[in-house]
Formats: C-alpha cells, structure tokens, sequence
C-alpha cells in the first residue's frame, strides 16, 4: 500500500519487494518431508542459506540505498546503479554458495567445487556496499543532522561484511570445512552474522525513521552512540570468545581425536565466563537504546 500511495515506482522499491517475496518463498522448501534425511536436508538448506544470502542480501542492498539518500541526499540513479550490480553480484555468488551446505550431507562431490569457488566469492558484493557507503559518504556537501543514523548505516555495512562475509569464507572452503564443520567457529559466524547483516540494519532504520515519526529534526544523539558502541565491541569480544573455543574444538577434536565432553570440559569455565562478561555488557548497550528509543526527541536537543 505504501508503494501505490507514493505514485512513483523506483528502483529501490522493485528490489525491496523483490527482496520481501523472495523471503517469503523461501520458507517454502521448508514446508515438506521425504522419505530420506538427505534429501530433507538437501531442500532445507533453502530455508536457511538461500533467505540469509540471497533474499535478505536484496533488502538489505535496497535499504542501505534508501537510507544513504535520506542521510545524506545521495544522487537516486547513481544509488540504484551501484545497487544493481550489488544485487546481482549477491545473487550470482549467494544461489551457487549454497554449496558449501551439501559437502557431507551425502549429495554429489562437484558440490564441494562449486561450494568452494562460490562461497569464496560471496564477500565480494558485502564489500562493494561498504565501498559504496564510504564513497558516497566521502562525495556528500553540506551540514548532516542525523549523524547517528549515517553512524549505523556505515557499521551495518562494515559489519554485514566483516560477520557474513569475511567470517564465513574463513570456514566454507571444503579444505577448511572438512576439519571445523559443526564446532564453535560456525557459531562465530552466526553471531557476527546476525549483529551485522539484521541488527545494525534495523536499528539503522529505527534511528533514520524515528525522528521523522517523532516530528523532529533536532535530537540528543549522544545515547545512540553509547549504546552502539557498548554492543559493538561487547559483539567482538563474544565472537573472538566462541572462535578461540572453535580453535580448541578444531585441535582437540579433528587432529588429537578426543571426544566432544573432554574437549568441552577443557575450556568451558572460561569460555563461559567471558559470554557472561561480555554478554552484560552487550545487554547494557540494549538497555541505553531501549531508553533512547522511547525518549528519542522528547526532549531538547542540547
């Protein structure tokens, strides 16, 4: 409804709605059962690889343009070119990357090729959204009153391709994979992951829309950055905890061949304790942006 009553259909508009009915179907590979755990699995994988890095890839692409010219004014046609080509640079590695799921699931052995090669192209479109970030960033004129809101935008970037990007290729390569499949650094992947390509993504929306929602132009933006950055390196911390653990369980387990409880026991005090320390911390930034949440222009500026 929001698209018919703007009476102008854009770009961005196309490839957000792509990006929603994509989603959607993908939860339909979900849906069904065979007779046989491999092909189960085989369709599956649909659900979880395909909405991560391809339908959601495109709403994210479409948002990070929407959001760069509501900051900063950014040109619409430049915005929907490097769009484009981002879009289609995630399709074009993300359907292939699938891959990389069907290495030991019984499924052919071309998998572990094209797993391969196409995963370890899938960081190249999250790192063209961060260079189109920096750059348009770098080409804005002018006086930029939300700095807050352009502050996520650029980290959303940052982050979706340092946690999906950088933090998967590490371990999909079949080379790899084959020694740290189902361990502790998949769980770094998916922490990262998810704090990059879905939080900071939607609290980049929150801080770019809620001013406008709220009525004001002007606001302490001071909270918003305390609460980034108590997340943020609380998030670093959590994932460099579980990745050390990943390295742990990769030695003890795959090359000195002891069992998942005696690997466990050897650093799960530790492990533990850094989550808990970690994991406040990261709970305190969530307190400071519930409270700007609901404060957010309901009082003065300065």
């Amino acid at each position: 409804m929001t698209v018919l009553k703007t009476k102008k259909f854009t770009a961005v508009q196309g490839v957000l709605l792509a990006g929603l009915t994509f989603l959607a179907l993908m939860y339909l590979p979900g849906m069904f059962y065979t007779k046989s755990m491999v092909k189960d699995q085989f369709w599956w994988w649909w659900v979880v690889h395909l909405w991560v890095e391809g339908s959601w890839e495109l709403i994210a692409a479409a948002l990070l343009a929407f959001m760069l010219h509501k900051l900063i004014g950014a040109d619409v046609k430049v915005l929907a070119k490097w769009m484009y080509i981002e879009v289609g640079l995630v399709l074009f590695t993300g359907i292939l990357g699938l891959g990389h799921h069907y290495y030991w699931i019984g499924t052919p052995k071309y998998w572990l090729w094209v797993g391969g090669i196409f995963s370890s192209l899938e960081p190249i479109p999250l790192l063209l959204m961060v260079w189109d970030a920096f750059r348009t960033t770098r080409e804005t004129r002018g006086v930029i009153q939300n700095r807050v809101g352009l502050y996520y935008t650029v980290a959303h970037a940052i982050f979706n391709f340092v946690g999906a990007g950088l933090w998967g290729v590490v371990h999909t390569l079949p080379q790899v994979n084959k020694w740290t499949h189902g361990i502790q650094i998949t769980t770094a992947h998916g922490n990262l992951a998810f704090y990059g390509a879905y939080v900071l993504l939607i609290l980049s929306m929150i801080y770019v829309t809620l001013p406008s929602l709220r009525g004001v132009k002007e606001f302490n933006q001071s909270r918003g950055y305390q609460a980034f950055w108590w997340m943020t390196i609380s998030m670093v911390f959590i994932v460099i905890t579980i990745t050390g653990a990943g390295m742990v369980q990769t030695y003890m387990e795959r090359l000195m061949g002891l069992d998942y409880v005696t690997v466990k026991a050897s650093y799960n005090l530790w492990f533990w304790i850094f989550r808990a320390i970690f994991g406040a911390g990261f709970l305190i930034g969530v307190l400071i942006l519930v409270k700007d949440f609901f404060t957010l222009g309901k009082k003065p500026a300065f």
